[in-house]
Formats: structure tokens, sequence, C-alpha cells
């Protein structure tokens, strides 16, 4: 049966248990099955593969391409209401209707009308089974995983965007608008431009574009709908002498508005992009600031592999062919001096990352922090020691997170941030040597900025159309 508009597997069980049939599947969203043989153990799957959202319920999973989410009716009371089912075999119609149900008694027939009119009676099944291990609706575990206001399951998949169509939920996510300053410094405009951000082919595409020499020298920048504080130089900036204006432009898009959570797992399908100086984002970002502003209420790095090809500090690799996951911790030093530090976990490989697409998962629990890519090898980020997260990664003593519990600043709600950023004071260190050149530019130099841009003749053409992109092909975040 296809139910375009209605499907869900509370609506799936329900027809089945009156048709008598002991299970019920949903597929591809919209089609519900009923039957009577048990699936073959041999053929089962990962329910975390039923990926495709239900019509009549956005919140729950109606299976997926080629993957049947099989429930069995035994245990589930049918809900009365009268259903205009799509075609069965060769019906063109059928009408099921429970006598009985507008008074509140059980139905005790079910009637068929078929197309040529003629009724068929079909007796409901009276019995009731013990379950066979497909998972039930009336029954919800709750979850390690909070969202205020929200009840949540384990297992529930809590958010999902496959970027299909040919445009951005505008509902879900809001550009940041601003010109960065401390304490990254990126050498960017973070704005709100189709040329730059987009949805194309189910991917959400991010392309950093290069301005004009001469705007980039001369110009002005009042950047409208700026997201930081009015008037200051993240939102107006005018190019004099050596202070020139940030020369790429890009984006950065997230859901503070309209979606955050505490723990959970989060899978990001994703192709990281190449050319030199080119950073991918990847980010879970606090939503609260609990602990106070940056990075010291954290930052969760899901995927990052900086784009230069051949990218090598102190004889270590640390281009394209290296996958960085970890967190980000800081305090304030002293104006505009910054303490970040974190812990990462390092996966080489001996093709680049933007090569292809692969899943980047976060596995936030209450007491640690996982990685895992392609669904395998996953790495623990947090030793079980007893000491705090802010210690482990070499903080001493602190006020500021003591407050906490165990994994402070990781302990409060956050939200998904995907973004494409270039150069900056914090993410090179200095003296790395990108194919065999000393980086053009020295972090916290006065005319860093302006010495990255003078260097564009070697890194502009390392750049590409395509693959200097950023694609997402999904987003999905589930439940513990």
């Amino acid at each position: 049966m296809t139910l375009t508009e209605t499907n869900s597997p509370r609506r799936c069980l329900n027809m089945c248990l009156q048709l008598g049939f002991k299970f019920a599947g949903v597929e591809y969203g919209i089609e519900c099955f009923c039957g009577n043989r048990q699936p073959e153990k041999s053929k089962e799957a990962s329910e975390n593969e039923c990926l495709s959202a239900c019509p009549g319920g956005k919140l729950r999973r109606c299976g997926g391409n080629w993957r049947l989410l099989i429930y069995s009716t035994a245990s589930v009371a049918p809900v009365p209401e009268i259903i205009s089912v799509p075609a069965v075999g060769n019906q063109v119609t059928a009408v099921l209707t429970r006598p009985g149900s507008g008074s509140g008694s059980q139905p005790t027939t079910l009637i068929l009308q078929p197309a040529g009119g003629q009724h068929q009676i079909i007796q409901p099944a009276t019995t009731r089974r013990t379950p066979t291990g497909a998972p039930s609706l009336q029954s919800c575990v709750k979850s390690q995983t909070s969202l205020t206001g929200k009840t949540v399951c384990q297992g529930e998949v809590l958010f999902q965007d496959n970027f299909n169509g040919n445009s951005l939920d505008a509902r879900t996510w809001k550009h940041e608008v601003f010109m960065p300053n401390i304490p990254d410094y990126e050498f960017v405009v973070f704005d709100n431009n189709p040329q730059t951000s987009f949805v194309r082919d189910g991917h959400l595409t991010i392309k950093p574009t290069v301005y004009d020499d001469n705007f980039v020298r001369r110009g002005r920048l009042n950047l409208e709908g700026c997201t930081r504080r009015p008037h200051s130089d993240e939102c107006f900036r005018e190019a004099k002498t050596f202070s020139i204006l940030p020369p790429v432009q890009s984006a950065r898009l997230t859901t503070k508005d309209s979606f955050a959570f505490k723990y959970g797992k989060v899978e990001v399908r994703a192709k990281l992009p190449v050319g030199d100086w080119i950073t991918p984002e990847i980010w879970l970002e606090p939503k609260n600031r609990l602990y106070g502003h940056s990075y010291t209420s954290g930052r969760i790095r899901i995927a990052a592999s900086l784009g230069n090809r051949d990218l090598t500090f102190r004889g270590e690799q640390m281009g394209a062919t290296r996958l960085e996951s970890g967190i980000l911790l800081g305090k304030e030093m002293s104006f505009p001096n910054w303490r970040i530090r974190g812990r990462k976990i390092i996966r080489p490989a001996d093709v680049g990352w933007y090569e292809d697409f692969h899943n980047y998962t976060l596995i936030w629990a209450p007491d640690n922090i996982s990685f895992m890519v392609d669904g395998k090898d996953k790495e623990d980020l947090i030793s079980p020691d007893g000491r705090k997260l802010y210690e482990i990664v070499g903080f001493d003593h602190s006020t500021t997170w003591d407050k906490g519990g165990p994994l402070a600043p990781f302990d409060d709600e956050f939200y998904i941030s995907i973004g494409v950023s270039v150069g900056g004071m914090r993410e090179y260190p200095d003296n790395c040597i990108s194919s065999g050149r000393i980086k053009p530019w020295t972090n916290m130099a006065v005319k860093g900025l302006l010495n990255f841009w003078q260097d564009r003749n070697n890194w502009q053409p390392t750049w590409d159309e395509t693959k200097s992109t950023l694609q997402i092909d999904h987003i999905i975040v589930q439940a513990l």
C-alpha cells in the first residue's frame, strides 16, 4: 500500500493488525507492507540505515531505500478511525470501515470494499502474541539525550536534513554574517550570498570565492544583516594602507535558532574541500554559552582536513591526507590573547579526504566523546582516569569549569555549525611548509592578512572550481 501523505509506523501497524497480519513494515517513506512470515535473521541490517522520514510523522522513520523497517502487530492496540487505502494488488480502491468505532467500542469486523462494490467481511485477529523482537511503538526507553521541553526516546531521530530540492530550508538554517575577529581572525567574510552557499543535486555546497584586488585594498564593507555587534569591525570595515579587507567571501550556517541538543549521535556525510589554506568547519557549538564566550564554552569538531595537498610542520604531514576530530576549549588570558587547548584524534590516509564522500560520526555521551569514520574504527577521546576534561587537556584547577560535570563545558546544549574558512591566526602554525614554501604570514602579526593576500599568486591556483568546496550530503542527529 502506498500512503503518500499519511504513512507512519503506527498507521501501517494498525492497518495490518486489523487485517489479521502478524507483521507490518514501512519502506521508502510512503510504502506499507503486511505479512505473516517472520523476516530471516540473516537479512537483518542496522536500524540506522532506515533514514526515510514518514509523511504522517516527521520524527519517525519509515524504512529507507531497500530497507524495510518491520514491526510486530502482537501487542499493538488498534486506533479507532476510518482509513482510505490506495490500491492493494489488483484492486483500485479499498475502504476500511470499523463498525462501532464512533461509540468508542472495539470493532468486531472489517469491511473491505473493492472497486466492484462487492463487500468482503474480514474478522479481526483476537489473539495476542508474545512480541517477536521487532520494536513496539508503545515502548519508549528514555534517552540520555535531551532537548529542551521534549521527552526523548532511545534511538529516536531528532534531526535530519538530506538537502533535497533546490534551496536551503530557511526555517532550519541561518547564515552567520560577520567578519571574524578574536580569537581566530580567519581571512574571510561570512555572508549570505547564493554564490557561496547553495543546495544543488542533493548537496549543501559552500564555495569560498576571492574578491577583486582593488576592492580588497580600497573598498569598504558594511554587512547587511550582520549577526555580530552593530557598528563593530565585525560588521563594518574600510580598507586603509596595510589594513585591507578580508579577501575571501564564504559562508557559515547554523541551527542556533532552530535545533540544539545535549548528548547524542551525529552523522555527517560530506566531501571536504582541497586548496591551500582552506579549512572546512563541521562543528557543534554551545547554544547558551553557559561557561562564557567563545572557546570558554567549548567547541566540538566533527571532521576537519586542512586543504593544502602537501603541508608539513616539523616534518609531520598535516594537510589534506590527515583527518582531525576532537574538542577545543580555552580561556582569555589578557585581551586579545587566548589560551586554547584541545584533544583530538588524527586519522592519516593514503589519499586526500577531498577525493570522496565519507560518513563522519560523533558519539557524544555524558561520560565520553567518540568518533568514527564510515561506521568503523571508533575511537574514544576521554580516558577513564577520574580526571575532569579540562584537566585532561592541560588546564590547571579552574573555577570556570568546576561548576559543571566531568565533561564540562560539554554538558550543555550545542547546535550544528557548517562552514568554510580560510587562513586565520590559529589554525596554521608559523613556519609550516606548503609544497616547499613557508607559510606567507605570521600569526598575530599586524600585517598578517596583507602578507597572505600578497602571496595569492601561489595559493589561488591551487583552488579548484568544484574540489575546493565543502559538500554536505546529509546530517542526522539521533538520540543515544
